[in-house]
């Protein structure tokens, strides 16, 4: 066993600090009932603004909705700027549920409510859900002359799909009603059955118009009451629009003609109508433009016999009537309002034996009285069952009133978890490496036995290291950005990929969903490795993660798949931990004070393999295995030439120099060109006396690691740290070798065939090309070189290739966080030379997305072969060592 029971409470203890679980795409929603009454037919809604700032929407996405179990349910978004999804909730239940972006056009939401005008039945608007049907008359039935005051309704029974369409095609096909009329000539029996046939005042199976309205308030309109008490009735519609039209609410706004009240007041009414699926409720907002008193309005219901039952009950402002519908053998209508804030009371109004007449034979009204003030609005819910339908009696009306009333005064609770992992995991990683590195070390220092006060010493110094580190490298891509991009000007050298440098990439993967996850998931996969033997590095450089999520996100958007994503990313930690491992000994035997460290980083190991192989080849060409040129033997050989500071100030210079366009302007930029080169020189120096700054903070919990080992586990040394290659950046060879290939980097990006990418932010993170192939090259700077043109000229074809990979990723990201960082300039992709040129990032990438099922075999098999194989080394070292314990 491996791991002391110290370094284990250290990872649970990292573990538990950035677990998180939500992913950077989704946020979790909770649902409530707060009534004892169970509710089986809601709409929950969550408003928009808020949606948006949890997910950014990319081109081509829509927000979801999904169960716990992981199943899309239909959703609607509203003119209203709202999310609307069915809930079913018993008397007090929660439900949770997850909001995602995904994919649009896959919204499981058929359409059930939904209307339209029917300008071919005399301006109709018409309207339906799963249960119920209605209609509001227009202006071409008001300029007949004839009196349609009310709103009609249509009964639906055995489906839930709309039927007004199909309705209305028979009903409004004038060839067919023409065939009538001359049937009824010579045929009246056919004629009879062929009306019967058209006609949707006829049940065909799936509902009809059997309800008489006429000059009345109908099934539900809203009027004002004049002066003299008497109802001030309105006619139809002048302008209509349909505001939401399915699949899962219908909404529209109708407006009225203008209407004199009293003497010198004249409004004009407008209603808003609400109508969600498997709801047997419009809801409806009306008000009045114009109104200069508060004036009672009454909602009321026509009365068509006083045989069936009638409902008025002040205490619940509910009102109800049992209709006997129009023909024979239609069974009942059971239609109710239910009054909103500022009911008055209930009552039932008789026609006197005149009036009815003039209304069609109707016998009166059954009202909900309220009061309506000036530039404020009077809501109220109404609607009805029907016996041939889901609804067999009066009485079981009445019990959905009273549960209705009760649902639509106390909507369901939603709450969004103010618990926002995703937030919290971006505050994390916004701290940046300065001041993560610190805290970890502190942690770890203190698991491993440092006393508290060495081990925050321990970790200051490692921030330091950091921030001097950031500085410096600043100061380069400051210093040097706005140079390369006059050079880039005078000489024409745009190309099609624009550089978005690290900051950008480290975006892109911590901002997407794998990178929300990634720093546990690979903490896992980390000790699993550790328990099995197959690692012995203890990868607490957290902040190099989102090279490991950078290319889970790549994948991620390339296939459409976040399990693609977080295979792609764990098969890149698991190798960059073997590689790790078996380039430790030489990385510590090559720099100083490096002892029990190792660097778990994949954008410098992804060149190791490749480095091994260019420089087993350099050695076999005569006399190359003899050109032994180091940074002192550069020294010695070109004297002040050899050094970085000079090497530096010149490569400054010549770019200063580049960035005129003419002698003259040169002269006269000397100040600037001189400053130039002094700045890139200060760079060169600066950058090996701040990595000082690391290794003396690394060197307690070096050595008190070690002594953990050797006191604890006799048998289970050679574990090591694994830590950011900025430790070691500053070799003198580093240094020399990235400075030279800055310049050939940018001529080579413009005259490579079929490259597009041309590097500029991204030349500060030249440097991590070579930690770990200078213990390759033993620090030749010749061998260095070459090598590294050798993995730049690779990597400029791996930017290129992945960079519209990268641009979906960045303009994800970007619509989501409106990180600046992320923006890709019109007309441009966008790509980084940190870790998009990475050999290991590429084929991983065209395994995992290009060569499907055979590269991720591939990889699996190959990756379980390495690890496999690393666990034989470790296990055979162990004994080794064990055995020359025991010898001695």
């Amino acid at each position: 066993m491996i791991l002391n029971v110290r370094i284990r409470y250290f990872l649970t203890i990292l573990s538990a600090a950035v677990l998180l679980s939500s992913c950077g795409r989704s946020f979790s929603v909770e649902v409530s009932n707060p009534t004892g009454n169970d509710r089986l037919a809601e709409m929950a809604e969550i408003d928009g603004e808020l949606i948006a700032s949890k997910v950014k929407l990319s081109e081509g996405e829509e927000y979801g909705v999904f169960d716990k179990s992981g199943e899309r349910l239909p959703s609607q978004f509203t003119s209203d700027g709202k999310l609307i999804f069915p809930v079913q909730l018993n008397a007090s239940q929660k439900q949770t549920f997850k909001v995602k972006a995904v994919p649009a056009g896959e919204n499981p939401a058929q359409p059930v409510a939904c209307g339209r005008v029917y300008p071919e039945r005399m301006d109709d608007l018409a309207w339906e859900n799963d249960k119920v049907g209605f209609r509001a008359y227009g202006p071409t039935l008001q300029r007949s002359g004839e009196r349609g005051f009310g709103y009609d309704i249509f009964t639906k029974r055995g489906t839930s799909v709309p039927v007004l369409e199909q309705l209305y095609a028979e009903e409004t096909n004038p060839a067919k009603w023409e065939l009538i009329r001359e049937l009824r000539k010579t045929d009246p029996a056919k004629a009879d059955s062929l009306h019967r046939a058209a006609s949707y005042h006829i049940d065909h199976g799936y509902g009809m118009d059997c309800y008489a309205v006429g000059p009345t308030l109908g099934a539900g309109v809203a009027a004002l009451i004049g002066d003299n008490g008497e109802i001030l009735y309105p006619w139809c519609w002048k302008e209509v629009e349909i505001l939401d039209n399915g699949p899962l609410r219908f909404r529209a706004k109708l407006t009225f003609h203008p209407m004199e009240v009293a003497e010198g007041e004249t409004v004009v009414e407008t209603r808003i109508i609400t109508l969600d699926a498997g709801s047997h409720f419009n809801r409806t907002q009306v008000s009045y433009s114009g109104l200069k008193s508060e004036r009672a309005i009454v909602s009321g219901i026509v009365l068509h016999d006083k045989v069936g039952g009638i409902v008025a009950d002040n205490e619940k402002g509910i009102i109800a009537y049992e209709d006997p519908t129009t023909g024979p053998g239609n069974g009942k209508i059971f239609l109710g309002h239910i009054a909103g804030e500022g009911f008055t009371g209930t009552s039932v109004n008789w026609f006197s034996q005149e009036e009815s007449a003039t209304r069609n034979n109707a016998l009166g009204h059954v009202l909900a009285a309220a009061s309506v003030a000036p530039e404020s609005s009077y809501t109220y819910w109404w609607g009805f069952g029907w016996d041939r339908s889901d609804i067999a009696s009066f009485e079981q009306w009445q019990k959905e009133l009273e549960a209705a009333s009760l649902t639509f005064k106390t909507v369901p609770e939603v709450k969004i978890s103010s618990f926002d992992v995703t937030k919290i995991f971006s505050y994390i990683i916004g701290l940046g490496a300065a001041v993560m590195m610190p805290l970890i070390f502190f942690i770890l220092g203190v698991c491993i036995g440092i006393k508290p006060g060495k081990a925050l010493k321990s970790g200051l110094l490692v921030g330091v290291g950091f921030v001097g580190l950031s500085v410096i490298t600043g100061l380069l891509t400051s210093a040097l950005g706005p140079a390369l991009s006059k050079v880039v000007e005078i000489y024409g050298l745009q190309l099609k990929v624009f550089d978005m440098g690290w900051p950008a990439a480290a975006s892109v993967a911590y901002n997407t969903t794998v990178g929300a996850l990634i720093i546990p998931v690979c903490l896992g996969v980390n000790l699993l490795m550790l328990l099995t033997k197959t690692t012995q590095t203890v990868n607490i450089d957290l902040w190099n993660y989102w090279h490991f999520a950078f290319i889970g996100a790549v994948v991620y958007f390339a296939s459409d798949s976040i399990l693609w994503g977080f295979f792609a990313a764990i098969i890149c930690y698991i190798l960059t931990l073997i590689l790790a491992d078996r380039t430790a000994k030489k990385f510590q035997g090559f720099y100083d004070g490096m002892e029990g460290i190792s660097i778990p980083q994949p954008f410098s190991q992804g060149f190791v393999p490749f480095a091994e192989g260019i420089n087993w080849l350099l050695d076999k060409i005569p006399g190359f295995n003899k050109l032994n040129i180091d940074a002192e033997g550069m020294k010695k050989k070109f004297g002040l030439l050899g050094e970085p500071l000079f090497l530096g100030v010149l490569i400054g210079i010549a770019i200063g120099c580049l960035s005129c366009k003419t002698w003259s302007e040169m002269a006269n930029q000397i100040p600037y060109i001189l400053g130039l080169g002094i700045k890139i020189g200060a760079v060169m120096e600066l950058i090996p006396r701040i990595t000082s700054l690391f290794i003396e903070g690394l060197k307690p919990i070096s050595e008190a690691t070690k002594a953990l080992i050797a006191r604890k586990f006799k048998g289970a040394k050679g574990m090591n740290i694994g830590m950011s290659p900025a430790l070691v950046i500053g070799h003198p060879t580093t240094l020399v070798v990235s400075l030279l290939l800055i310049p050939v980097t940018l001529i080579l990006a413009v005259f490579l065939p079929g490259n597009q990418f041309l590097p500029l932010a991204s030349l500060a993170g030249m440097f991590y090309i070579f930690p770990l192939i200078l213990p390759i090259t033993k620090g030749n700077v010749v061998k260095t070189f070459i090598i590294g043109l050798a993995m730049i000229l690779i990597g400029l074809y791996f930017v290129t290739d992945l960079a519209p990979y990268f641009t979906l990723a960045a303009q994800d990201v970007y619509a989501q966080t409106g990180d600046t960082a992320v923006a890709i300039p019109e007309g441009f992709l966008g790509g980084s030379l940190d870790f998009a040129s990475s050999p290991l990032a590429w084929v991983i990438f065209h395994l995992t997305h290009t060569c499907k099922w055979y590269g991720v075999a591939a990889l699996v098999i190959g990756t379980l072969a390495l690890a496999v194989w690393n666990r034989m080394k470790i296990v055979k070292a162990q004994k080794a060592d064990n055995q020359n314990d025991n010898n001695k």
